[in-house]
């Protein structure tokens, strides 16, 4: 059993590290966890399913979404991978680990990176999605982002060359990074971000500045009433604002059901959370509207909602609510909150550069959930603002070359998130130059991604068996 090191101590013996000590903490750890043990993706039980793993993994969220999300995971092997950390998870829990313990992302794939506003109106780059997030070795994030990398290229026909290539460019970005950081004080790496040059600057090639250039001005350029324009209509009744209807994926009689009554009390715990001057600031600003809306890929099927609040003049202010559940992962080390949608919000804070202003927590109305276990309801969700300036990529447009590339940014964000979250000393002291610890990383991710590829044939084999129940493709 390796013995668990949490990093944001920062103290070694109840005694605050100095950088000198806290490398030999690092470099001292290689011996109880070799670097190359991390290479190692484990065997699974010899009654794994994959089908019983899937019914275990639906019987919690809502049925009548669950082939929705069913057919955004068959459309490609990484859709699938994307669509199911809890797979992957199973297998990093059993896999030798570095004992090196921080707050992590959790779902570190490629497509979990992008733009947004910080609360000074500064588009910057980072994170954004932290559902996952929980103590745990730090390595498991490069490990599912290198594998993510892998099948993304082999989804857009790249070779075997760019696979390795992208993820080489992968660990030695994260490692520059550290050392980067590593010169700076706790307070410069704290107030440490990657602004729009930043990201630019670190693009070796002008036609892969300028995509991502482009994407940065089209989420500038957008009036702050773009989101409700695109979502929401003048009700001819009531002249009131309301969200439009768009089928199954946004609709106003969906499931779980809640009155006004119960999402007013919802919002009114939620503003408890939020520090007391955004509180003030959410005080002019009523519930009009909302809306059951389904997003993403591994959340389908949670209770998630869009929430209409407008100023005594009409403003708009649109929230994302997002219901929370124990992470898949559930770490080596577990959380320090009780609340998953503190968990959650917690993480996205100490992770990202800068946060949502409207980033708090909640519970939900408790009659509208799927039992977890006997006597238990998932009560939790966290809220946050919808599409505030955000800048995302599709994968679907992208290359392999500038994938590459790409992930090399992927690995400065990220070294950033565990400086804040751990220690870039101790990191620094394990990783070493980085080589044998690439090498880990590489081995780890060639493996994973053909783990992932069997997976993805067993499910759709599943399907064309009749097992696994597809949602027409225009309701998906």
């Amino acid at each position: 059993m390796i013995p668990v090191s949490d990093l944001s101590s920062h103290r070694l013996n109840g005694q605050l590290l100095t950088r000198t000590a806290a490398q030999a903490q690092g470099k001292s750890q290689r011996e109880l966890a070799p670097r190359q043990s991390l290479s190692v993706v484990p065997p699974r039980p010899a009654d794994w399913r994959l089908f019983k793993a899937w019914q275990a993994e639906n019987q919690h969220r809502i049925a009548s979404s669950v082939p929705i999300r069913a057919r955004r995971m068959a459309g490609s092997a990484f859709g699938f991978y994307r669509g199911w950390p809890a797979l992957m998870a199973s297998d990093l829990v059993n896999a030798p680990h570095s004992g090196l313990v921080l707050t992590i992302c959790g779902d570190c794939h490629v497509m979990n990176f992008g733009g947004f506003a910080s609360p000074e109106r500064q588009l910057i780059y980072g994170i954004n999605d932290f559902d996952e997030s929980v103590l745990a070795p730090f390595e498991w994030d490069l490990k599912r982002l290198a594998t993510s990398v892998r099948i993304a290229i082999k989804d857009l026909k790249g070779t075997a060359s760019q696979q390795s290539e992208a993820v080489t460019q992968l660990v030695q970005s994260y490692v520059e990074r550290l050392k980067q950081l590593q010169t700076h004080s706790p307070l410069g790496q704290w107030y440490d971000l990657l602004t729009r040059e930043d990201v630019l600057a670190l693009f070796s090639t002008e036609k892969a500045r300028e995509k991502l250039a482009k994407a940065f001005d089209k989420a500038a350029n957008r009036p702050d009433t773009w989101t409700s324009d695109r979502l929401t209509e003048t009700d001819p009744h009531t002249g009131k604002r309301r969200f439009r209807e768009e089928g199954p994926l946004q609709t106003h009689s969906g499931q779980p059901g809640w009155s006004r009554e119960q999402v007013e009390v919802m919002l009114q715990r939620y503003q408890s959370t939020l520090q007391p001057d955004r509180q003030q600031l959410f005080q002019r600003y009523a519930l009009s509207d909302w809306v059951y809306r389904i997003t993403g890929v591994g959340s389908v099927g949670m209770p998630a909602a869009l929430i209409l609040l407008e100023s005594g003049d009409s403003e708009p202010l649109i929230l994302q609510l997002k219901a929370a559940q124990a992470p898949a992962l559930g770490g080596i080390a577990g959380s320090f909150h009780t609340h998953q949608g503190e968990r959650v919000v917690s993480g996205q804070r100490l992770l990202q550069a800068a946060s949502d202003i409207f980033l708090g927590w909640t519970e939900l109305p408790i009659q509208s959930l799927q039992e977890v276990s006997p006597g238990q309801k998932t009560t939790h969700a966290y809220l946050r603002q919808f599409r505030d300036k955000k800048v995302s990529l599709d994968l679907e447009e992208m290359t392999p070359e500038f994938l590459i590339q790409y992930s090399g940014i992927c690995g400065v964000v990220l070294a950033h998130a565990h400086a804040k979250s751990g220690d870039a000393d101790v990191l620094l002291g394990y990783v070493g130059e980085g080589e044998s610890f690439a090498e880990a990383m590489a081995e780890f991710a060639a493996a994973a991604e053909q783990r992932n590829l069997q997976d993805y044939q067993v499910f759709l084999q599943e399907i064309q068996n009749n097992n696994i129940k597809l949602a027409p493709q225009d309701l998906a």
